[in-house]
C-alpha cells in the first residue's frame, strides 16, 4: 500500500493530508494499519489527529449547515494505532497473545 520510500518521499513535505484508508471486504485492517498507517504515525511522532467534519450539501439535520463546523481533535498513540499488542511463538504450545485496545462499549459524555 506505500512506496519503500514513502517515508522518506513525506519527509519533503510540512503537512501529511492522509485521507481514508483501506476497504475491509477487500483489504484486511491488519494491512492498511502496517502498511500505512502505523509507519507513518511512528515516523513523524503524530500524536493527534485533526478531523473536520461539515455537514454536506443536501443532507438534513439538526445542525445548520452554514453556520456549524466541528474540529475533532483524537488521540493518535492508543489502541490499534499503537501498534501494540500481538502473538509471540505462534502455533506452540506456548502461544501468547497480547492486545491493546482501550475502546469503551458506548460513549461516554
Amino acid at each position: 500500500m506505500t512506496p519503500a520510500d514513502g517515508i522518506e518521499t513525506l519527509r519533503g513535505f510540512d503537512a501529511i493530508f492522509l485521507g481514508a484508508i483501506g476497504w475491509p471486504a477487500r483489504v484486511p485492517d491488519s494491512v492498511s494499519l502496517h502498511g500505512p498507517w502505523l509507519p507513518i504515525r511512528k515516523s513523524f511522532v503524530q500524536y493527534a489527529n485533526a478531523l473536520s467534519h461539515r455537514l454536506l450539501p443536501g443532507v438534513e439535520g439538526p445542525l445548520k449547515p452554514e453556520s456549524s463546523h466541528i474540529l475533532c481533535i483524537r488521540e493518535n498513540t492508543e489502541g490499534d494505532y499503537s501498534g501494540a499488542g500481538g502473538r509471540v511463538h505462534r502455533g506452540g504450545r506456548d502461544e501468547l497473545a497480547v492486545g491493546e485496545n482501550l475502546r469503551a462499549a458506548r460513549p461516554v459524555f
